[in-house]
């Protein structure tokens, strides 16, 4: 099994979002390099979200991959409330084909109900089918709003 970080993990950027008030909706935008035999067992982890986050909506845009769906979800995380909240790899984007070139947006279904805890959120992605048989790019923004603590 390979992880495949998205060039925004790989830099090492500063988290935006926390402590800069609340209720703006955000971007993070980022590519990622998938190389060709990308298959199920392959985890690609592609932002790191601020604590109190809330996602809003994904856009992407991929390459022809030659096969698979994608799914972005979450590497889970406990609630304002101390519950655990399993991962899910599905929250946000559900079996996205990569079989030719597109672009494509979702409201995070049931991610826009959840809001991560006190640690900063890792969003995922795996191949839900396939393996890819072609090297390509994966574009991804993600928007979502972070919710101050109330003193």
């Amino acid at each position: 099994m390979a992880i495949i970080n998205s060039n925004a993990i790989a830099s090492g950027a500063p988290v935006p979002g926390f402590g800069a008030g609340g209720g703006q909706v955000r971007t993070q935008y980022t590519t990622i390099s998938i190389p060709s035999g990308t298959t199920t067992t392959d985890s690609i982890n592609v932002f790191r979200l601020p604590q109190n986050a809330r996602v809003l909506r994904v856009l992407g845009k991929n390459d022809a991959l030659g096969a698979g769906t994608l799914n972005i979800g979450d590497a889970g995380y406990t609630g304002q409330d101390g519950v655990a909240v399993a991962a899910d790899p599905d929250r946000y984007v559900a079996a996205q084909a990569m079989t030719s070139a597109s672009q494509w947006s979702t409201l995070a279904l049931t991610g826009l109900f959840v809001r991560n805890g006190r640690v900063p959120l890792m969003i995922t992605a795996a191949f839900a089918a396939g393996t890819t048989t072609t090297t390509g790019n994966v574009e991804v923004a993600i928007e979502y709003t972070v919710e101050e603590p109330q003193a």
